[in-house]
């Protein structure tokens, strides 16, 4: 396996991964799939929650417990349609077209380490990201807003670090026939002996993720003031967008892997 990016072309790579996503664009229906379950989520437990707290009961609380499994079943969806993006791609460069049956086939038999892999990455990376979160509110508690967004910018020097670092996790996982901690260490090894590279790719789709995150932020501030059917239609319209770049993230390293690596 070719290992070292010849021609760090990063703009080849980003178009590749457009051109691919306009010649196919049924690449989008997991995410969109996946996108409205999480808007159920997002629409739901928030109410759910603050109801439990302010007139408690036994039915509210199953509820809440209900949709926080239902939260986690999304998760693990989420997680398996990720590790699919990197079959769908590959049998994409090698046959020019793509089959979801024939993608789902290939996750079954290395679904052990496709999806335990990247599992394990974002389950620590979401740990990390928890502590320097809950780190940066009593910072900003204690010791003010300067502290804070010092202290914000050092968390986001980490995930984008994070980034770098398992970018080829899924790829990895999913295509080569590695066992569970070995896809780790290989993609990690990849991603260093392609560290330019990488590193823009990675600084390219955390950018995009932060902007989808701003904008739901952005969203939630405005949504006492705006009227219910306005805010979800604006709500509806965000969503898509953000499966929209959601796929893109997901399909730009397979197509960076399989076409300049593999």
């Amino acid at each position: 396996m070719k290992k070292i990016i010849k021609k760090e072309n990063v703009l080849m790579i980003l178009k590749d991964a457009l051109l691919l996503l306009i010649k196919e664009p049924k690449l989008f229906i997991p995410k969109l799939l996946v996108s409205f379950l999480y808007s159920i989520v997002i629409l739901v437990i928030p109410p759910l929650t603050i109801s439990s707290f302010s007139t408690p009961s036994l039915e509210l609380l199953k509820y809440v417990l209900f949709f926080m499994l239902f939260t986690i079943l999304v998760a693990i969806l989420d997680i398996c349609i990720n590790a699919l993006y990197p079959f769908l791609v590959a049998e994409y460069f090698r046959l020019k077209k793509i089959s979801f049956i024939n993608a789902f086939h290939k996750l079954k038999e290395r679904f052990v380490v496709a999806f335990f892999s990247p599992f394990l990455v974002e389950f620590f990376s979401m740990l990390i990201v928890i502590i320097l979160a809950f780190s940066a509110s009593a910072i900003l508690f204690f010791l003010g807003k300067f502290a804070f967004f010092l202290s914000l910018l050092i968390s986001l020097l980490v995930i984008f670090v994070i980034s770098i670092i398992f970018y080829f996790i899924y790829p990895v996982a999913s295509l080569e026939k590695f066992n569970l901690f070995s896809a780790i260490k290989n993609s990690i090894d990849c991603s260093k002996k392609n560290i330019k590279l990488v590193s823009k790719l990675a600084l390219f789709s955390v950018f995009l993720s932060l902007l989808t995150f701003l904008l739901s932020f952005t969203l939630e501030l405005s949504h006492g003031t705006l009227e219910k059917t306005i805010f979800f239609l604006i709500f509806v319209i965000l969503r898509f967008f953000i499966a929209i770049i959601s796929t893109y993230i997901y399909v730009l390293s397979p197509v960076s892997y399989v076409k300049y690596i593999k």
